[in-house]
């Protein structure tokens, strides 16, 4: 296992780890969700997976606060109703 995460590039590893926090933030519940600058080294495919991986998570907790800091610009986030992206 450990040869086969040391061949992973740092989007791909990054990727990895935003699929790990959002499963086991399903399986406990908290106010506030935060991740600071998850998306650096995804590549734009990875990064456009990610942000509909928390989008979804996102609106499956209504209740709970969520907030993602990215130095990156925000072209492929897709912006529910209930958010708001700051610049």
């Amino acid at each position: 296992m450990r040869d086969y995460i040391s061949g992973l590039s740092g989007g791909e590893r990054s990727f990895s780890t935003i699929c790990f926090m959002v499963s086991m933030w399903k399986a406990m519940e908290a106010p506030f969700y935060i991740l600071d600058e998850f998306d650096v080294f995804m590549d734009q495919a990875n990064r456009k997976a990610s942000h509909l991986i928390l989008n979804a998570h996102t609106r499956s907790q209504p209740e709970a606060q969520f907030i993602f800091i990215t130095p990156l610009k925000l072209d492929s986030i897709i912006n529910p109703e209930n958010a708001k992206v700051l610049r």
